[in-house]
């Protein structure tokens, strides 16, 4: 927040006189003390700046400040949302129910028969088994490619 100042009339610079250099540009140590009793007897003369009267708690602790306005921003952009009706989140949850059974059963059967595939291989008297398998698969799967490469 940017804070102004307000001039009064005993201020050097609102009537028109030249204000006093700072005290870092003087030179010796009785101009720095004439200085100081100066900048006092200014500092006595000018009305207690107003002070807020009702700040809350969230204006006074930036970092309430900071989630505040996080919180804020949240519900500003969940105002600008379009909700599903209640016909089409029933139809979206029913595609999503639909789509989880059929990956499970695909992937259930997927693994079954890699189980029955790989106890095939280390089985002595079923090689023949297993590398018939492979070859279809083997086919299967470029086949596939194949058909997938072109359209792509």
């Amino acid at each position: 927040m940017a804070r102004t100042r307000t001039r009064s009339i005993n201020d050097p610079a609102s009537n028109g006189e030249t204000p006093a250099p700072p005290a870092s540009r003087r030179r010796n140590a009785g101009d720095a003390d004439a200085s100081r009793r100066e900048r006092s007897a200014a500092a006595s003369r000018q009305p207690a700046k107003p002070r807020a009267q009702s700040q809350s708690l969230i204006e006074r602790i930036p970092v309430v400040r900071g989630i505040a306005a996080y919180f804020h921003g949240v519900r500003t952009e969940l105002a600008k949302v379009t909700w599903p009706s209640r016909e089409e989140t029933l139809r979206l949850t029913g595609v999503v129910l639909a789509v989880t059974v059929f990956f499970s059963i695909a992937l259930g059967l997927l693994s079954t028969f890699l189980t029955w595939w790989f106890q095939q291989a280390f089985s002595p008297d079923s090689e023949g088994t297993f590398l018939l398998v492979a070859l279809i698969a083997a086919v299967v799967v470029a086949g596939t490619w194949v058909l997938v490469r072109k359209r792509v």
